[in-house]
């Protein structure tokens, strides 16, 4: 039992070290971006080595208007406008990060998921959006299966209960509904047996999760039947 919870203590930590990387990411663009101005706060972080891999995560950097105006993969003729997060970003002047809904890419038709942050000119307007958006498999690649098997779960779930990222053995999949039933409690609202299940969904009325707090779950179920779901923060206002 000590080892199980060992290893759900490992995938927590773990969420929590990438969720925290990438809203960092987030606030740097948004600084590079003030000190540079958009177009020129991508080579500026180039030239200190602080783009995260081109191959892992597309950052992104829009105007007003949703144009892309930079971007790590270099895209042409992309624009956010009408997107859910930049929709979001462009009528709310709270600073927060904001995590979307697991989509297929335009471009690659493969699944990617997308956190942002609003940009203000001088003047506090809204002046556009960083993005940093990857494959939601990234967040399930810590899956053991030596140690978890065939029937083990990983996943990562919106406060929605919508799945961004699930993992089962090999399989990998995302966009169910996660129905999360807390049955104990122990001190202050630590979870100590949780019940996970999952119905198959691909849509959603909702296209985004708005993150006020920076909040997401993560579960993890183990062949020996113990599961585990808990909430992790992450981002907040602006330093």
């Amino acid at each position: 039992r000590d080892a199980t919870q060992e290893l759900l203590d490992t995938y927590e930590a773990q969420l929590a070290r990438s969720l925290s990387a990438i809203d960092q990411t987030l606030r740097v663009l948004k600084y590079a971006v003030e000190q540079n101005g958009p177009t020129g706060a991508l080579p500026a972080l180039e030239a200190k080595g602080l783009l995260p891999p081109g191959l892992v995560f597309r950052v992104e950097i829009s105007d007003a208007s949703g144009r892309i105006v930079a971007s790590n993969p270099a895209s042409k003729g992309r624009n956010l406008a009408g997107t859910a997060w930049f929709e979001f970003h462009r009528l709310t002047r709270d600073d927060v990060p904001f995590v979307s809904l697991t989509n297929l890419s335009e471009s690659s038709h493969e699944p990617i998921v997308h956190f942002s942050r609003r940009i203000n000119d001088a003047s506090g307007h809204f002046a556009g959006v960083a993005v940093v958006a990857l494959d939601p498999a990234y967040f399930t690649s810590g899956y053991e299966r030596s140690r978890q098997g065939d029937r083990g779960l990983l996943g990562m779930a919106g406060t929605d209960g919508v799945l961004r990222a699930l993992r089962i053995g090999e399989t990998v999949s995302w966009g169910a509904n996660a129905t999360l039933v807390h049955s104990n409690y122990f001190g202050f609202g630590v979870l100590t047996k949780t019940t996970v299940g999952f119905a198959a969904s691909g849509n959603s009325t909702t296209p985004y999760q708005a993150l006020p707090e920076g909040s997401v779950r993560v579960g993890s179920n183990l062949p020996d039947g113990s599961s585990s779901v808990k909430s992790l923060l992450f981002g907040g206002s602006s330093m």
